[in-house]
């Protein structure tokens, strides 16, 4: 369908209504007029954070920090940690330790009467 098509079908359906047409004016500028909003919205505030990271960047340079501020910034990766672990638990199925049995005590021999 071509666009002259649907705007006729539009109208055929609505009509000529003048209070149509001035109430989805008004509604579509009302969108445009919010979308002008959020983006100065966002200029403002990327505005603001560009002047924190520029000052921030100075006063680093000026004193003599700006390594230290770059060193803050960078999150270190970790390296390899040994965990240390339980034996039984690392150990494979058949190496694990098991409870030795109990020795034979010595009382087991016959009291004398």
């Amino acid at each position: 369908m071509s666009v002259e098509r649907l705007i006729a079908t539009i109208r055929a359906i609505d009509g000529n209504d003048v209070t149509v047409a001035a109430a989805t004016r008004r509604r579509v500028l009302g969108s445009l007029e919010r979308r002008t909003c959020s983006r100065r919205r966002l200029l403002a505030t990327m505005t603001a954070l560009t002047i924190v990271f520029a000052g921030t960047a100075s006063w680093a340079l000026v004193t003599g920090q700006l390594e230290r501020l770059r060193r803050s910034s960078v999150v270190p990766r970790p390296t390899s940690v040994l965990v240390p672990r339980h034996p039984a638990v690392t150990a494979e199925p058949s190496q694990r330790t098991r409870p030795e049995p109990a020795a034979p005590s010595s009382s087991t021999t016959s009291p004398t009467t």
